[in-house]
């Protein structure tokens, strides 16, 4: 996989400085082209205040780094698509051979850019679709700040919310979870060996704690500017202390959620589909 090789922001120490902030209310926008969704605009206040573009990239216009020919997307440091990459996501690559699984269930979230020489240029964790204890679809996804995983690292789900079945959710969209650790209990007699050493690491049962939000804007708007769709922290905690690997993995998951939806892959039929794809690329 091609690396990327635009220059990142680093201080006299040659420490990364914080490539994205993310306020707590950010809104997608979109200006309507005869060549389809090629790029979303993060905005603040209103569709004027651009913080930061996302250049979508469709199969017939692959080969951008460092996603490669894969369908995907970018998330720049800025307002411009000239502004440097500092994110990635698209679909998942599977195998020793590194194909990737088009149309499928599961995405590649890449981030971009190391400031120390001896570390690769981007940290890749994936994605995983799911349906929670509750039936609904959800898409979770690992943070590290490091550049190795470790316990500190952190797991996010975005839960589906359906249209108009929670204030704020008019025409649907996601909730964010955070997924707390949870500690292997003691190996006591009688205790099913198998289940203790694959005792999972994280409660992805939890639902209680609510990071953000994601809500989608109104279908069919006839604007020349549409809006997609907002994201508002709704943790007074976790804004006030969000680091920078957080607020990239966001922002990128967010978008890619809104482009797998345009492809059909965010419904429980739509992701039996998609699953049904990722298996036979997995048997070749």
């Amino acid at each position: 996989m091609e690396a990327s090789h635009q220059e990142l922001p680093t201080n006299n120490a040659g420490q990364a400085l914080s490539l994205v902030e993310l306020p707590r209310r950010i809104t997608a926008y979109h200006k309507l082209q005869l060549k389809g969704l090629s790029t979303i605009y993060y905005c603040g206040e209103s569709e004027h205040d651009r913080l930061y573009a996302v250049d979508i990239q469709h199969l017939a216009r692959g080969g951008k780094a460092p996603l490669g020919a894969r369908p995907g997307l970018f998330l720049h440091a800025g307002p411009s698509t000239d502004s440097p990459i500092v994110a990635a996501a698209g679909d998942e690559m599977l195998g020793p051979y590194q194909t990737y699984v088009r149309k499928g269930p599961n995405s590649d979230v890449i981030l971009v850019g190391s400031p120390k020489p001896e570390l690769p240029d981007y940290g890749k964790n994936t994605m995983r679709a799911r349906t929670t204890d509750n039936g609904m679809v959800a898409f979770s996804f690992r943070v590290q700040e490091g550049s190795r995983p470790s316990e500190a690292d952190e797991i996010f789900s975005w839960i589906q919310v359906p249209e108009g079945s929670q204030p704020g959710f008019e025409y649907g969209g996601y909730k964010l979870v955070r997924h707390p650790h949870q500690k292997k209990p003691k190996l006591e007699p009688g205790m099913n060996l198998l289940c203790w050493m694959w005792w999972p690491t994280y409660n992805m049962s939890n639902e209680d704690e609510i990071i953000a939000t994601l809500s989608y804007g109104k279908p069919r708007q006839l604007h020349s500017v549409v809006s997609l769709f907002t994201i508002e922290l709704t943790s007074e905690d976790f804004a006030n202390n969000i680091g920078d690997a957080h607020a990239r993995s966001i922002l990128a998951t967010a978008a890619r959620i809104f482009q797998m939806k345009a492809t059909g892959r965010t419904s429980h039929s739509g992701l039996e589909k998609a699953e049904r794809r990722r298996v036979r690329v997995a048997c070749r």
